[in-house]
């Protein structure tokens, strides 16, 4: 940038964090420095690597990050602040002067805002939000939207600009919240389909990706795992002669998957994701070796695609309960909880002998998978994928009404998997009341061809969130 005397004009970008923490960039001849107090949260911290990677990657030139300001500030013609504005700071101070405070109701489920003004005689972009999540997620906005950095699944494009400067982005007035309050990616049946001899490298791109477009909730990451949990129980209540295991279930391999996975939810977990884990192990299916140490329960069979015969307890049964209370405390116990767990009710199989019985299972692995979900964390949400209840022979209309209402609403929200086609929500009254999430089906059966109507998927998803009907739709 050139002054009206045809000198190089010195920028200086600062970045101010919250708890009195600062960062600047000084794109000048001495290059660009960012400097940022150490008591940023691991969160804003994350954010101003990032801002420091990706703008040294667009304007070739060398980032510092140093906690020592000097007298620069003085020199400095642009400043860019960035924080979580519920902590007392620079970029609280600038929006109070500037009579710009956010209302707590602009800003919701980590939503954020990035805005240009002038404060003392200094031109200021802000990016800010009320969670350190948000503060992420306005770093990534700024790069992509103004930047024109491009964040894809395989990779990053990024644009170059020798003269990298704020003020050639022009003025700024945004303040964007969510429409869903959780943005969920991936789920046990894709990741078993497609990821599952994914290594940790593969799972941190893949993490890195959906963190970058903003989603906040991340299924099917321990589904390596579960045989650990089994494992576990299995020896706790005395269930060790079984038969053979397959070479996937020996101790060595189930022991290298729980490592494994522990490493990929931590990761997750520090990028600020939110981690569903698993309930009840395959909606509470047993071996002759768990019936023959419960002789005295309930159970029922049935078959999958005519091919397989699968033994599950009955959910009315007692036994029901403390299986699924214990195996969600073991899961907590050994990989942490943020208190989401997955499972289906008996999807793509038919239960029961008579209509009376088919009833009645369905209502009782509702009211009592809530029940030990509840008992083993009182916190806890059962967030169920609806692929089941899709097969409308299987699950007609009152059969899923029955089921639903048998659900208490606060601990639970069903996914309509295949929203953007089959449109189940509809058939189903909006799940008369219950929490629900619009999803995406991104292939079937492990055929991950690219594909997919894309304006089509854009133009149902808004009309859901303008739907005055879907107002339980949060996911």
């Amino acid at each position: 940038m050139q002054s009206k005397k045809g000198k190089r004009k010195k920028i200086i970008v600062l970045i101010i964090f919250a708890m009195c923490s600062f960062t600047f960039l000084d794109n000048a001849e001495s290059g660009i420095s960012i400097v940022s107090d150490p008591k940023a949260s691991s969160l804003e911290k994350l954010a101003v690597g990032e801002l420091q990677n990706y703008i040294q990657k667009i304007s070739g030139k060398e980032v510092n990050i140093t906690s020592d300001i000097s007298d620069k500030m003085k020199s400095t013609d642009t400043i860019i602040c960035i924080g979580n504005i519920t902590k007392e700071s620079l970029i609280t101070q600038i929006l109070k002067t500037n009579s710009m405070a956010m209302p707590p109701e602009k800003i919701k489920n980590n939503g954020f805002f990035i805005k240009t003004t002038n404060h003392g005689n200094k031109e200021y972009l802000l990016l800010g939000s009320d969670t350190d999540l948000g503060v992420v997620y306005s770093a990534y906005h700024f790069l992509e939207k103004y930047c024109h950095i491009g964040f894809f699944e395989d990779g990053d494009y990024v644009p170059e600009a020798e003269d990298f400067s704020i003020r050639r982005i022009g003025k700024i007035d945004l303040i964007t919240s969510p429409r869903f309050v959780n943005r969920e990616m991936l789920q046990p049946c894709s990741t078993f389909y497609t990821s599952i001899y994914w290594g940790l490298s593969e799972y941190k791109q893949e993490l890195d990706w959906i963190l970058k477009k903003k989603f906040s909730l991340v299924g099917g990451l321990t589904h390596r795992g579960d045989m650990k949990v089994l494992k576990n129980i299995m020896d706790r209540y005395g269930v060790k002669d079984g038969p053979p295991v397959k070479w996937q279930e020996t101790p060595e391999w189930i022991d290298w998957d729980y490592a494994e996975t522990k490493r990929i939810l931590s990761y997750a977990r520090l990028r600020g994701l939110k981690v569903i884990a698993p309930a009840l192990h395959n909606s509470g299916e047993v071996d002759v070796t768990f019936m023959n140490k419960f002789p005295d329960a309930k159970y029922f069979t049935t078959e999958w695609g005519g091919i397989y015969k699968l033994v599950f307890l009955n959910p009315a049964d007692p036994l029901f309960i403390k299986y699924g209370a214990d195996w969600v405390k073991e899961v907590v116990r050994l990989y942490g909880t943020d208190h989401y767990y997955e499972i289906g009710p008996y999807p793509e199989l038919e239960v029961g002998n008579t209509p009376e019985e088919k009833v009645q299972i369905k209502t009782d692995y509702g009211k009592n998978t809530a029940e030990y979900i509840r008992t083993a964390d009182p916190q806890g949400t059962w967030i169920m994928s609806g692929w089941g209840l899709a097969d409308r022979f299987i699950w007609p209309e009152d059969v899923s009404r029955k089921f639903l209402t048998a659900i208490p609403d606060d601990v639970y929200i069903i996914n309509d998997i295949w929203a953007d086609y089959y449109h189940m929500y509809k058939r189903l009254n909006y799940f008369w009341g219950k929490n629900w999430g619009f999803s995406i089906i991104h292939f079937f059966g492990g055929n991950t061809s690219m594909r997919g109507d894309v304006p089509l998927t854009i133009k149902k998803a808004k009309e859901v969130a303008s739907d005055p009907k879907a107002k339980n739709c949060v996911n």
